[in-house]
């Protein structure tokens, strides 16, 4: 996180929201090829940060809720992101 603050949703395998945690300037966060998260900004101020991805050239990957857990959307459409 570069400014402001991030709220990050992470979800269980059936879709639901298992642990929402804030993120301010300076955190720092890492996790494995698993983890199914949501990030957006509510604070006052818009929210920047950098992601770094490895391997490299790896495109980020949306999914969608389902009765029989995540279903891997197309990457490039956040439209069909978790909502």
């Amino acid at each position: 996180m570069t400014a402001g603050t991030l709220t990050e949703e992470v979800f269980d395998g059936g879709g639901r929201i298992a642990v929402r945690r804030p993120f301010a300037a300076g955190a720092t966060r890492s996790f494995g090829a698993n983890h199914v998260h949501r990030v957006r900004s509510e604070g006052p101020v818009d929210a920047i940060s950098i992601h770094a991805y490895s391997p490299p050239n790896r495109p980020m990957r949306h999914y969608a809720a389902t009765a029989r857990g995540w279903s891997p959307r197309l990457a490039g459409a956040p439209e069909a992101a978790v909502r």
